[in-house]
Parts: C-alpha cells; structure tokens; sequence
C-alpha cells in the first residue's frame, strides 16, 4: 500500500468532492468545504482518505499530501467561484504541517494568488490534529488573517483544549462536531453544551456551522438554538460537481417548516402548560393559606397524591429557609441516584436557589428554565409562589414538575 499512497502523491491523483455550507433562513448555498479523496492511478478507485492521510502522517507526507489537496481544491472552486463571487470555500490545514516548517512559506497564500482567488473567500479550517509548536500556529493564524482569510475551528466538542483553543485562536467560525449533532434533539446534555458553545460564539461575533447534520429533527434543534449554518448529508452529500447537490432546497424547505410548526406548537403548548401551571399551584397556594404552619406536611403529602405530575412539593419561609419536609413521588425518585441526589430535609438554605430569589426581590409567582434537580436528578420545572398560612406567616410554596411527564 506505501507504493501506491507514494503513486498518488507523486502523480497528483487527488480529487475534489465539494459539500455545502447552507443558510436555512437566506435558503442558500453560502459556501462549500472541499474534501480531497486519493485515487488509485491504476484502477481509478477511490483510496480511504483515513488511510491515506494516516500513512502520510506516519511517513513525514503529510506537508506534501496537504498541499496537494489544497492546489487541487483551489483549482476546481476557482470557475465556480467566477460565476458565483460571495461563494466560501473551507479547506482544512493539518496543523501539524507547521511543525515541519511550513509556517512563514506563504505557500497556501500563494496558492490562491496564482488561481485569482480572492483570500476573502477562503475559510481555513483548523483541524484537531494538532501543533506542538503554538507559537508557530498563532503566527500563521496572524498572517494569514491579515491577508484576509477566516479562521475556522473545526471539530469543537469533541477534545478537551477546545475551549482553551477558543480564547487561543479567537476564530471566525466554530464547527460544531458530529459527534454533538448527532441525536441532539433526543440528549439534554448535547444539547446544553451545544447551546453553550453558541451563546459564547454569539457574545464573540463567531459564526456557528453545525456539522454532520442528517437528520431532519437534528436541523431542526439548532435552529430553535440560532444555528443557521449548516452542513451534513441530510442536506446534500460531497459533490465532485457541485450542480449535482441539487436535492438541499427541498430538504431546506423540510426542515423549515418544521421548525414552523414545532415552535407554534410549543408556544401554544407552553400557553396550555402554564394556565394548567398557574390552576395547580393557584389551588395549592388556597389550601395551604387555610392551615397553619405546623400542618403543612400532611396537606403536601395530599397534594402529591392529587396531582401524578408533581415530583416534589416543600414550604420556605421569606428568607428562604425550608420550614416543612420535602414530599415526593416515590414514583419519579431513581433510587440508583439516591446517594447523588437527595431531597432537601428541613431546615435547608433555599435562599440563593433560581426558584426563591424572585420571590425575594418581590415577584408573587415564579417558574423556573428546566434544570436537573438536586431532589430526584431528573429534568424539572419549579414553579414557585408566595402565601401566607393561618397563622400569618409569609411562606413561599415550591412545586417540581417534571418536565417528561409535562410533555415540554
């Protein structure tokens, strides 16, 4: 197999495959990554990429492979580039190139300056693969961006330097991995650390592209986070003409219509759910202004019996200490968490907690973002209101709702 990787390179026998980067709110193609696949001269068979360019790394190739593909992907987007000026092209820099002595070369600038390509329309993608040399890396970053070209980070969410390689390299664009993308709209995690990296990219004036999007649902989710940019072959697939990716309007359309109908039927949802809400605690909130204090355990033990959807129910005092026990449904307590997560016990200090501190400042009624609760581990509400007992003591009343069982 070294024969034929060497046969490649030296005969130049790269191909070009373009995937696009598409806007779902301008419903346009906004640029394309070029991937490079190597070819067997003799056969005319496509080589694994994951092969060839590990061989290269393993044989101090990799400079010589990865200028290769750049020339020939700087050559096929230069005709479609002349008919569509405001197109982008990603290429992707192994920067472990840089410690061979490729920094300072100019090589990549002078690639483009040879086929009359504007470096305003080249995004270079920082790869994953790694640099020991940083200074070298943040040289080039420097260079390159005074040239005029954007900066890409690509592959964030997979390693633990990306946020270090954030603040490092500044980019003008994060990647978002597949390896976040993928089920998204079925993982809460996912998607936290997703809506994370896009609040932070949003504060930096960074553009978020989702990549190795496939599925409708998943296009969907990052848009309802504010991802417009997307990528994957939910889309289209690489192209080696770019005229054959001619199936992404439809799925644009899809996935726009989508995101239409889920977010009118959430709100009228979130409308329904919080009226349902508002009666539930409202009730409460009566039948606890009836009894004293001293009493409100047995009344909290009732209202979980009454209302299947409850997980958790206490009392607070106004300075957010908890004056009753915490009644839950044993039915939403995993008792493999247990020893993780533990109700509160009277007595506790609820006075910093998201669910208390309006009520403190003078709101009568509050509902909290979901958030997993410290009580059960599970994904919860709280919804939170002020009332006074029999006895004249102001109280505030938190109920946790879990947000499975409240189809939201």
């Amino acid at each position: 197999m070294s024969s034929l990787y060497r046969k490649i390179i030296a005969q130049s026998a790269v191909r070009t495959l373009f995937q696009p980067l598409i806007s779902i709110k301008r419903n346009a193609v906004i640029g394309y990554e070029a991937l490079s696949r190597g070819i067997n001269p003799t056969n005319g068979n496509v080589v694994p990429p994951l092969e060839l360019f590990s061989w290269a790394r393993d044989n101090n190739s990799s400079l010589e492979l990865d200028r290769l593909c750049r020339k020939r992907a700087f050559q096929n987007f230069s005709p479609i580039l002349a008919e569509q000026r405001e197109l982008m092209l990603s290429v992707n820099l192994d920067t472990s190139v840089l410690d061979q002595g490729a920094q300072g070369s100019g090589h990549l600038f002078k690639q483009t300056q040879r086929l009359g390509i504007n470096p305003n329309n080249v995004i270079i993608e920082i790869t994953e693969s790694g640099v020991e040399d940083i200074t070298a890396l943040l040289s080039f970053i420097h260079s390159y961006r005074n040239h005029g070209f954007l900066i890409a980070l690509d592959d964030v969410g997979t390693g633990y330097s990306n946020l270090e390689r954030i603040a490092l390299i500044k980019p003008d664009v994060i990647k978002i991995d597949r390896s976040l993308i993928k089920d998204l709209d079925k993982d809460f995690t996912k998607k936290e650390v997703t809506r994370s990296l896009v609040s932070l990219s949003g504060k930096l004036g960074t553009l978020v592209v989702g990549e190795g999007v496939e599925r409708v649902q998943e296009a969907v989710t990052l848009l309802d986070m504010g991802v417009d940019v997307m990528q994957g072959f939910f889309f289209a697939g690489p192209f080696a003409n770019v005229r054959d990716a001619d199936e992404w309007p439809e799925r644009v359309r899809q996935a726009a219509n989508q995101y239409k109908t889920e977010t009118v039927r959430r709100f009228a949802r979130h409308t329904e759910r919080q009226q349902t809400f508002q009666e539930m605690i409202q009730a409460i909130v009566d039948e606890l202004s009836r009894i004293r204090v001293k009493d409100q355990d047995a009344a909290l033990v009732s209202c979980i019996s009454r209302y299947p959807n409850l997980e958790c129910i206490y009392v607070l005092d106004m300075g957010g200490k908890q004056i009753s026990s915490t009644m839950c449904n044993p039915f939403k307590i995993a008792m493999n968490k247990r020893f993780i997560y533990q109700p509160a016990e009277k007595g506790a200090d609820h006075s910093l907690k998201r669910y208390f501190l309006p009520l403190s400042a003078g709101l009568e009624t509050h509902t909290t973002e979901p958030y997993i609760s410290l009580a059960s581990g599970n994904l919860c509400t709280t919804l939170s209101s002020r009332f006074t007992s029999q006895d004249r003591e102001a109280c505030v009343v938190c109920l946790d709702i879990s947000e499975q069982d409240c189809d939201c």
